[in-house]
């Protein structure tokens, strides 16, 4: 058993199963800052133990995001060309380290500064860690690798939710900064150590006006990478709707459905662990079904399952449908970046995770405005109708998503 996982994981022994593993483990590293910092302890503690507002929280936000749009496809097109890309996956993730441990050092400025600085790292070490897919993976086993580390990202959130229960329970929030900031260290070292930097036989000297016009370049020639400039589109809206759903689903099934916060919480386990199961499932079933069939139908499946979250009135529906919720988010971001290597040309990759990202970004901050403009314009219809309404226009995203997606050719 343990030598055909081997031999799975390394293809026979093309790969290095260090290089696979620390790859692997880096999901996890990036789960615990997400939820921990990202979702969970960072939002409640800055505003309701340190007293910034919700709307100055939300312009935080917005600029980190702006941040991260503006310099990730750069990033990634310098990176493309530097000869030490480990060196910057090295240095963004000790950012994204040493100001994680440093929040509530400083006072409201500081910390706000500090978070600022963390979420740029993290996220920049993010667009780097994926574009050493293709190293650590080949055309026959990528599923599987892709898939077990979204699996393994899950876990992370699940990991760090019962590490960190006991602690901020005895000592608040902010007591768990340093524990993120330490296993985020401990979880990404072996991809700081293992992971090599692919060799190059010719040196180019890269400046930032030549990432900069080079991005820009990429972005007015999109359409002659086919299928490019079409997955973009369709991935801005998927993601736009995922990503939105869940910063908004406990709100949604608080006020629409009246589930106390200990139901949502057990809710949100449950979701993980589908997660979870759907990580595990995509690795298998895209390397069976190819990865074009396989993100069609999780796509199909996210269009229903947005639908019925905005219609249905039973509770034990809504609780199907949100666990289904957690199946889906599980499979599609696997598919999703096996898509981007094989539309992308392999000497630009870094820089196409660039623009992946940016994409992401922009889906991160469109989305929640949409949410918050419908519920807001429509409250005068009540709060479930407006709620309602927002879900179903997340729904049309997905769908919108899914009609985009169907023509794509992705090559085999």
């Amino acid at each position: 058993m343990a030598n055909k996982l081997f031999q799975s994981l390394t293809d026979k022994g093309k790969l290095s199963l260090a290089a696979v593993l620390s790859w692997i483990l880096y999901d996890a590293a990036n789960s615990f800052f997400q939820l921990g910092v990202g979702t969970l302890y960072f939002p409640l503690w800055i505003v309701q133990d340190m007293g910034l507002s919700e709307l100055h929280y939300s312009w935080v936000v917005v600029f980190t995001q702006i941040i991260i749009i503006l310099t990730a496809p750069v990033v990634g097109a310098l990176l493309d060309k530097h000869h030490k890309k480990k060196w910057f996956l090295v240095y963004f993730t000790l950012q994204a380290v040493i100001f994680t441990a440093l929040f509530g050092f400083g006072g409201l400025l500081f910390s706000i500064i500090f978070y600022v600085l963390a979420y740029l790292g993290m996220q920049l070490s993010q667009v780097i860690y994926d574009s050493y897919l293709v190293q650590v993976s080949t055309e026959k086993n990528r599923g599987l690798i892709s898939g077990i580390g979204i699996a393994f990202g899950q876990v992370g959130y699940l990991v760090i939710i019962l590490l960190l229960l006991p602690v901020v329970t005895k000592s608040g929030r902010g007591a768990a900064f340093l524990p993120i900031a330490f296993l985020f260290l401990m979880f990404a070292l072996p991809a700081l150590v293992f992971l090599k930097e692919k060799n190059r036989s010719i040196k180019t000297s890269v400046s930032i006006k030549y990432s900069v016009n080079r991005v820009l370049k990429t972005i007015r020639n999109l359409k002659k990478y086919p299928g490019t400039l079409r997955y973009y589109i369709s991935r801005f809206f998927y993601s736009d709707a995922m990503h939105t759903v869940y910063f908004f689903l406990a709100i949604y099934f608080t006020s629409v459905f009246g589930f106390s916060d200990t139901e949502v919480q057990y809710l949100f386990a449950f979701l993980i662990i589908f997660s979870i199961i759907g990580g595990l499932l995509s690795a298998h079933l895209i390397d069976r079904l190819g990865v074009k069939k396989f993100q069609r139908t999780v796509l199909f499946f996210l269009v229903i399952c947005l639908f019925s979250l905005a219609l249905v009135k039973s509770r034990t529906l809504i609780i199907i449908f949100g666990i289904l919720s957690g199946l889906i988010e599980g499979c599609i971001w696997s598919g999703d970046r096996i898509i981007i290597t094989k539309l992308s040309p392999h000497n630009q990759l870094t820089e196409f995770f660039g623009l992946y990202a940016m994409l992401g970004r922009f889906a991160s901050i469109i989305g929640p405005l949409i949410w918050g403009v419908t519920v807001h314009a429509l409250a005068v219809f009540g709060t479930e109708i407006s709620h309602r309404i927002a879900m179903g226009s997340l729904a049309v995203m997905a769908l919108a998503a899914l009609i985009i997606f169907l023509p794509l050719k992705i090559p085999d």
